[in-house]
């Protein structure tokens, strides 16, 4: 018997190489693979019954750590276009602002409200589906309200970590290493084929 992950594998690599077989045809044979094919890619594709997007969650996204926990409540409950909308602000402030989270006032008044208001959506929306114990629920509140208090009133947390100059180097070069994977992988998923 063949183990889980294994089986999976194989199944995500079969998948993939029907798309590719698909994806490479001649017109005259499209059809036919589309028609052949469709079961398979359809049923490897998750299609829920929701018009919203998908929303990529960080796989640790307590507030032990600030800035991956930031990025996720910006992910998750923020309203913007793409991705690099909610990412491209200088500070954690500035994109929680970008995604209508915050209001644009920066008076201290209002940015305690702010950070008071985000950290009752949190709880509403987010803390009630997490599977941690009381205490652990406990240290949560407590961390999460001293982060959006840090980000919000005292806008002591920048965006990232690293300069925007290098990270904007940093995204070109992990585009063209991401170009080369694809590539790669293209060319090894049709060597198969052959």
């Amino acid at each position: 018997m063949i183990p889980q992950r294994e089986w999976f594998r194989c199944k995500v690599n079969e998948a993939i190489a029907k798309m590719i077989q698909v994806h490479m045809a001649p017109d005259e044979e499209l059809v036919l693979l589309e028609k052949e094919y469709a079961k398979d890619i359809e049923d490897f594709f998750h299609q829920g019954e929701s018009d919203q997007l998908p929303i990529p969650v960080i796989s640790s996204t307590s507030p032990e750590n600030a800035q991956q926990f930031l990025m996720h409540i910006i992910l998750l409950l923020g309203k913007y276009d793409t991705e690099m909308d909610a990412r491209t602000k200088p500070t954690i402030r500035d994109s929680l602002r970008g995604v209508n989270l915050i209001g644009d006032t920066n008076n201290l008044e209002s940015l305690k409200r702010y950070s008071a208001k985000l950290a009752e959506k949190y709880i509403e929306e987010q803390m009630g589906f997490y599977p941690n114990s009381l205490n652990k629920t406990k240290n949560f509140l407590t961390m999460s309200k001293t982060v959006f208090d840090n980000a919000i009133i005292h806008n002591a947390l920048a965006m990232n970590k690293l300069p925007p100059f290098t990270m904007t180097g940093l995204q070109a070069v992990q585009t063209e290493a991401n170009q080369r994977f694809w590539r790669n992988s293209t060319e090894s998923q049709l060597n198969l084929l052959r």
